[in-house]
């Protein structure tokens, strides 16, 4: 009887919307059992999030903005394959309300969840609508997108230097590009790669600034395939890119890649790593 409710729970009908609509919701009554990549692991049992889905009317750049008084997550997806993922956002700006653009194709279905930071929850708006006039600017085609170059990044990732805590800074040479980034068209251009040591679960938050437009990619592993864990294009415009979420003790690797193909230059890297205070002690007990 509960594995029934819980079918039902999955497969209620979903909800839709609309280019320039803001539609609302909470997801204090979560009704998928999706995880988008950059909400990090849920707390407990509660799932916290909700899918919507959006027909894109044309070929061209979208925006997917939530507002929420929680730490909100929005990705995109491509039908409803959860192993499609397009994009991820969790802050934005600095904000807990993130904002995600990315490119979608006329007549094409594609899922966008609402999630939660860590199984947070709460009610919420959601806006999908046009990109800006900066944003429509000419993209690589989908036929451009670059395919990963594995036996490239195997020797990177394994000379890649390690990323501590703190400010870093470093230079993109453009011809240098064997990463494809699961956000920013691909990455078609220059990229570099580091190796980032957590110790114990955190929080990470890497804030990225150029004169050209990166692309910030943290992945679980740098093998192919590598699930990305967080990717941002632009926070908020195409000189700047964050990423923020949640990990597990271990190893991983971290691509800053470029939007145009044969782009690269200068960038700072402004990079935190967060203990949970939780992982370091144990719960305290009620009397």
């Amino acid at each position: 009887m509960l594995w029934a409710l819980a079918q039902l729970r999955v497969h209620r009908p979903p909800r839709t919307v609309q280019v320039g609509q803001t539609v609302t919701g909470d997801t204090s009554a979560p009704d998928q059992r999706r995880r988008a990549s950059c909400a990090g692991p849920h707390e407990g049992d509660h799932d916290a999030d909700q899918a919507w889905t959006f027909v894109a009317p044309e070929a061209r750049w979208y925006r997917v903005r939530v507002r929420g008084g929680y730490d909100a997550a929005v990705a995109v997806y491509r039908g409803f394959d959860d192993r499609d993922e397009l994009g991820c956002n969790d802050d934005d700006g600095g904000s807990l309300n993130p904002r995600l653009r990315v490119r979608l194709e006329r007549g094409e279905s594609y899922t966008i969840v609402v999630d939660g930071y860590h199984g947070d929850h709460g009610p919420y708006e959601l806006t999908v609508e046009p990109a800006s006039d900066r944003d429509d600017s000419p993209v690589p085609p989908a036929s451009r997108v670059p395919h990963e170059d594995a036996a490239a990044m195997t020797a990177r990732c394994a000379s890649a230097p390690i990323l501590t805590a703190g400010a870093h800074t470093g230079v993109i040479d453009p011809a240098v590009a064997s990463a494809s980034t699961s956000c920013g068209g691909g990455g078609p251009g220059g990229d570099t790669i580091y190796r980032l040591v957590v110790p114990q679960a955190a929080t990470v938050r890497i804030r990225e600034s150029s004169a050209f437009d990166a692309v910030l990619e943290l992945r679980a592993s740098c093998t192919a395939g590598a699930r990305a864990l967080a990717c941002n294009d632009d926070a908020p415009d195409t000189r700047h890119a964050a990423i923020e979420t949640h990990v597990a003790a271990g190893t991983y690797f971290l691509v800053v890649d470029s939007f145009w193909e044969r782009s690269g230059g200068p960038f700072t890297l402004d990079v935190a790593i967060e203990p949970d205070v939780t992982a370091a002690a144990p719960a305290a007990r009620s009397p």
